[in-house]
């Protein structure tokens, strides 16, 4: 080619490149202006830089297509030859506008400024040190040594005590039962609430974090392997979840330690569901979601051969996500692509085998799940509510019953329709919270992943964005808007790939580009100083830790028991050292009564039922006698007074937030009619001895419950309390109640 052929066509290439960077580079601009809102330059309150008129993002990224379009007229198909080359250098201008506006000063920041911004500086220059001299241990060398320092803060937060904030105490007894009883689940637990069905193994996700620490749980004591399993999830999985992604996708060994340097500084409502919510079945999910992502991918991708180690890993990884129900709907356009590429898959070797042992080991427990946590009734829960309202137009006692019934169910939010004004709110909650190079570099990175996983990664992050941001007033019990937290974890590999490509370039890039490769990796670093951060209980995400003695109730509760059962008045919550009284059960193992052990309701329950409540003490003391509570535990001031008042009760202990109530006569037997006597309550059975042929005792009677010689029915006391009745019983003889086995169960909801 004649060199001015060249040089001419070195120019037309350079102008196409100027026009598409700028173009992208509007399009950088109105992302920041959708999710910011506008802002100022350094601090809010600060000169006013971008807009937050709606038409101007909108005329900012009209322009920014048509300059994506312009500059590749000489294609049939421009976008799409735009999109395939989406240049690093635009979102690299994003991070340094980023960085001089006002959007680190923002609340609920992972990134909070602005004094954070001397550590991204800090970082940045030692970035560009150690590019400039190819120090290639460096990378490796920073991630272990981040990962090792937040796992040890951790552990040093925690100390002796126990992380008991929130859900952090159900998922502790839900493991000490597991230990005790798994595989016999769900059972019949009499030491809660007279016999409730223990059952939400399942929907809340405690089996894949049971079975993944299953050897440190068959070790060490529940409560000493907690902290670590929480740590270990947190900066031992997740970061290696996602090194193991990045490399079956293709991402070289920076691409990989980028990736788990992203792991751990997500975002700051990662640490909220983690630590101060402590549901860790849904953490245990959202580590293992990269890891499937790319499994899946490469499974549907056409040449790409599955090898022994990864037919194996899918299979235990898959079903360890899908333990927590709601990850399978975030897998439905992988799934969906299975279906769409099935022949491919199935010709490859190891297919056939991953497919059946999937089916065969997830039926079994989808299964019992249906059918014992009602998942229909769940979802259709709110139009249950609305039929009660529909009720207030007939007779007086239709609508009494109506409203009772309603107030029982309780939400967080009223379901509604799709809000175009919450979803914007909520994204730019997420955004802010997010580390920004998640959604700043996810674009690039993803088209510069392999061409076979470009549209899957697209795919699912759009999916994700509908669920978390447009469906969570649909179906507020489902807390959908955990699905961005699942985005967010997965951008973290095409942000890795970006930041890869960007160093890559480094010594020959324009300084710019240069300045913001090395500001885009002092935010990933200054990431796991915001982390420590919150590892330290310094910013606006609290989470409890308690010592293992729990302020002496247990202790208190074991030494005054003078039988019976012991009842908490009002309404408990977050009421036991911050946390549920869910394991309260299992550290006395003494039969006990609240308004609910877990946290399965969001607006103040009485423990005693309107109909003995509005009767004053004389009903009160029914429903006392009548379940036998021989200790009463108050905690708020007007059951304390109320108490105190009362001469059937007599104040036997305190601390600064309880007072501990023994009557002064209770009836000491659970028989009601008939004559017998309990012999053992354990967490999953009830053993006690017949002296007449039949009897009814205080036990709530559940469908599944059977008996090892009587005849069981229901005993209707109210409405709403049936206790267990038994006939056909020989006199003198040893029953034991407990529920039907899981094999039953199973073929019970298959049939």
């Amino acid at each position: 080619m004649p060199q001015s052929l060249q040089i001419s066509y070195l120019r037309k290439h350079l102008k196409r490149r100027w026009k598409s960077n700028l173009a992208w580079t509007a399009i950088v601009f109105s992302l920041l202006i959708l999710l910011s809102g506008g802002g100022t330059l350094w601090v809010k309150g600060g000169f006013s830089f971008l807009s937050t008129s709606r038409i101007v993002p909108v005329l900012i990224l009209a322009c920014g297509l048509i300059g994506i379009l312009a500059s590749h007229v000489h294609s049939l198909f421009p976008l799409q030859l735009s999109i395939r080359t989406a240049p690093i250098a635009p979102f690299l201008f994003g991070v340094i506008a980023l960085f001089c506006l006002d959007w680190l000063t923002r609340p609920y920041n992972l990134i909070q400024g602005p004094n954070i911004r001397g550590e991204i500086v800090l970082f940045a220059l030692l970035s560009w040190i150690a590019l400039s001299r190819k120090l290639s241990w460096a990378l490796p060398f920073a991630v272990l040594f981040s990962l090792a320092l937040l796992a040890a803060l951790l552990l040093h937060t925690t100390g002796d005590g126990l992380l008991f904030s929130d859900d952090n105490a159900t998922f502790l007894y839900r493991f000490a039962l597991l230990k005790e009883h798994f595989p016999r689940i769900p059972f019949y637990g009499p030491l809660w609430n007279a016999g409730i069905e223990v059952r939400d193994f399942f929907a809340t996700g405690a089996l894949n974090v049971f079975f993944l620490f299953s050897p440190l749980f068959a070790l060490l004591e529940v409560e000493s392997a907690y902290n670590i399993v929480v740590t270990a999830l947190l900066f031992g999985v997740l970061p290696l979840s996602l090194y193991t992604a990045a490399s079956i996708e293709g991402l070289g060994a920076k691409g990989r330690w980028f990736a788990a340097l992203l792991a751990p500084a997500t975002s700051l409502l990662w640490y909220r569901w983690a630590l101060q919510y402590g549901t860790l079945g849904f953490v245990t999910s959202a580590t293992l979601l990269p890891l499937n992502t790319a499994l899946i991918i490469k499974f549907l991708h056409p040449t790409r051969t599955i090898t022994r180690w990864e037919a194996v890993l899918a299979v235990a990884s898959i079903t360890l996500m899908l333990l927590w129900s709601l990850s399978g709907i975030a897998l439905l356009p992988l799934v969906l692509g299975g279906l769409v590429y099935a022949k491919r898959y199935f010709r490859k070797k190891y297919a056939f085998l991953i497919f059946v042992a999937l089916f065969l080991l997830n039926l079994p427990w989808i299964v019992i799940f249906w059918q014992a946590s009602q998942v229909s009734s769940f979802l259709h829960s709110e139009k249950k509510a609305e039929v009660s309202q529909s009720l207030l137009t007939t007779n007086t006692t239709q609508t009494k019953k109506a409203e009772e019934k309603k107030e029982r169910i309780t939400y967080k939010h009223k379901a509604g329709g799709v809000d175009l004004k919450k979803t914007l709110s909520l994204l730019r909650e997420y955004s802010t919270s997010h580390q920004p190079l998640l959604w700043l570099l996810f674009l690039p990175g993803v088209f510069r992943l392999r061409r076979g996983s470009r549209g899957f990664y697209l795919l699912l992050a759009g999916w994700l964005l509908f669920l978390g941001a447009f469906l969570p007033p649909v179906k507020p019990q489902l807390e959908l808007d955990r699905m961005l937290i699942f985005l967010g974890i997965v951008a973290c590999i095409p942000a890795a790939r970006t930041l890869e490509r960007s160093i890559g370039h480094f010594s020959k890039a324009s300084f710019f580009f240069r300045v913001g490769t090395v500001l885009a990796l002092g935010f990933a670093f200054a990431g796991i100083v915001s982390s420590g951060a919150v590892l330290r209980k310094r910013t606006l995400v609290p989470f409890t830790v308690t010592d293992k003695d729990f302020g002496g109730l247990p202790q208190a509760l074991t030494q005054h028991y003078p039988g019976g059962r012991i009842l908490f008045t009002g309404f408990m919550l977050h009421d036991f050292m911050g946390g549920h009284i869910a394991p309260m059960a299992h550290f006395i193992k003494l039969p006990l009564i609240a308004s609910s052990p877990v946290h399965n309701m969001w607006k103040y329950q009485q423990v005693f039922p309107k109909e003995f409540l509005s009767r004053g003490d004389e009903g009160i003391e029914e429903y006392l006698n009548l379940y036998n509570v021989g200790l009463v535990l108050a905690h708020e001031k007007r059951w304390k007074d109320k108490l105190l008042q009362n001469d059937n009760f007599h104040e036997v202990w305190r601390s600064r937030k309880f007072i501990l109530f023994e009557r002064t006569s209770f009836p000491d037997t659970y028989f009601l009619k008939g004559k017998g006597e309990v012999l053992q309550q354990t967490a999953r059975s009830v053993t006690l001895r017949m002296d007449s042929s039949s009897a009814v005792i205080s036990f709530h009677y559940l469908p599944f419950l059977k008996s090892s010689q009587c005849t069981l029915s229901p005993y209707s006391i109210t409405d709403e309390i049936n206790f267990v009745r038994l006939d056909n019983c020989a006199a003198g003889s040893t029953v034991t109640l407990e529920g039907e086995g899981a094999s039953k169960r199973f073929f019970g909801g298959v049939l």
